[in-house]
């Protein structure tokens, strides 16, 4: 099948057939029935894993809570660090991977092949997800994960099967059973490049009322112009020469979280040691942290979450601003943000309706609930579902005590 993949490849950097194949991965992520495949595929293997699942509504991912005896802190979750590359990709890869980045490169020229940190294993320590991970490229992860993301879409889109033709419909997807031959992908990197990402719930008063923020995102894909996503969210990578140092969950939130949420300018690449230390001085984090240890801001282990469709997993953390004054201080300095009340409609309207802003604070019910109808999977990504469902749990249990 894999001269089919080729195909559609081609197809996709072909601006006279693109369209069509947009239009078919786009009836592949609106379908009910592509996210109860991903269920029927994976839900048997993720041993205390569990499908997203709210309202009824099938979400492509599984996640791990982190454990409700004592809130982590997020470093917690990760286990030894080999700075070794993780293993090379499967042959069946090379020849559609290098098509695949060709034609992303084309689209979005200044992709840049950062290093990242991959998972090698995950597994429970008394309760406790732990990854252990090794180093990678950026680029690996793309023709490994994210080509997982484009070859089922693509097929799905093209045939739909019923329920029943699943097992058959699996035979298709080539790539996806290389991974599967070589151990359980959802515990084991199976000779893919499985970067890590975090995703990162902050959830905050203003006037009153807890909100929570998140953000509108596109695709590199043509199936979907916006989704939503958490805010911060990004790819849990170092940036210094020295990847131990910034082997750390907690940093890596703290960079994202001036760049997503109050627009900091990235520096060059690699950073400078003074460029490490620039993040400390910056008043937002400074704030951050004196909330922090006064007790009026938490950041949080949610849990660990596996994108279904990239195979790619995801650090999901809460970041709880108890703090009244932290909207009144920082809102001038915040990148544009929409306010959302109750109100909102569906999450397709608002992202359509509402004027072109990067963040969106969407006002919570007393009960700590988000809006009716907001929550779907064809217009949030699968790793920033997880970390809203997980980190509104959390905050449930925290300030409710349910």
């Amino acid at each position: 099948m894999i001269s089919d993949l080729m195909a559609t490849l081609h197809a996709w950097g072909n601006h006279k057939t693109a369209p069509r194949l947009a239009r078919r991965q786009q009836r592949a992520m609106r379908h009910p029935r592509l996210y109860a495949f991903l269920a029927w595929l994976y839900g048997n293997e993720a041993t205390t894993g569990r499908i997203l699942q709210q309202n009824q509504i099938i979400f492509p991912a599984i996640f791990w809570p982190a454990p409700e005896n004592a809130p982590l802190d997020p470093d917690a979750v990760l286990g030894t660090f080999q700075s070794a590359p993780a293993t090379s990709l499967p042959e069946v890869f090379e020849l559609p991977g290098q098509t695949y980045l060709r034609n992303l490169q084309k689209i979005s020229p200044g992709l840049w092949n950062g290093r990242t940190y991959c998972m090698k294993a995950f597994d429970l320590t008394e309760g406790r997800p732990t990854l252990t991970c090794s180093s990678g490229h950026f680029f690996d992860a793309l023709v490994s994960c994210d080509l997982l993301e484009f070859e089922l879409l693509s097929a799905f889109g093209e045939v739909m099967p019923e329920e029943e033709a699943f097992p058959e419909f699996c035979e298709r997807l080539t790539l996806r059973g290389t991974l599967h031959a070589l151990g359980n992908p959802l515990h084991h990197a199976c000779g893919r490049s499985a970067a890590i990402g975090i995703s990162t719930l902050i959830i905050f008063p203003a006037e009153g009322v807890y909100h929570v923020l998140l953000r509108s995102c596109g695709s590199r894909l043509a199936y979907l112009d916006k989704f939503f996503h958490t805010v911060p969210s990004l790819m849990m990578q170092p940036m210094l020469a020295d990847e131990r140092m910034e082997y750390s969950v907690r940093h890596n939130v703290y960079r994202e979280y001036l760049e997503e949420v109050f627009g900091a300018v990235e520096g060059e690449m690699p950073y400078t040691p003074a460029q490490y230390h620039d993040i400390y001085a910056d008043p937002a984090i400074q704030y951050l942290q004196n909330r922090e240890a006064a007790g009026s801001a938490r950041l949080l282990l949610s849990g660990v979450a596996m994108d279904l469709l990239k195979l790619r997993p995801e650090i999901c953390t809460l970041l709880l601003i108890d703090d009244p004054d932290w909207w009144l201080t920082h809102r001038q300095r915040l990148r544009p943000v929409t306010m959302v009340d109750s109100r909102c409609g569906s999450a397709a309207n608002l992202l359509e309706r509402s004027p072109a802003t990067p963040l969106y604070a969407i006002k919570l019910s007393p009960e700590l609930e988000l809006p009716t109808g907001l929550l779907c999977p064809e217009r949030f990504t699968p790793p920033g579902a997880a970390a809203l469902c997980l980190g509104l749990n959390q905050v449930r249990k925290l300030l409710l005590h349910i």
